[in-house]
């Protein structure tokens, strides 16, 4: 699984991160996403509604969301 950091980054630096990322991976291959702005995860969950097959959100911490996307 790859990861990608986008702690701190400001909208839509996470966005294009990970559209650039799920770009990259084969069918099959999965991208875990760390984020801790609410509204990256809302502009990642609409991005990667049309590029994956599927993808799942969850707050790991106050604040602190991991996405994990299936190619």
């Amino acid at each position: 699984m790859k990861k990608l950091d986008c702690m701190g980054d400001f909208c839509p630096i996470p966005t294009l991160k990970t559209i650039d990322q799920i770009q990259r991976l084969n069918p099959g291959e999965m991208l875990e996403i760390l984020v801790d702005h609410s509204c990256a995860v809302e502009n990642i969950k609409a991005a990667a509604h049309k590029l994956v097959h599927q993808f799942r959100v969850e707050e790991v911490a106050n604040g602190i969301w991991r996405i994990t996307i299936e190619k």
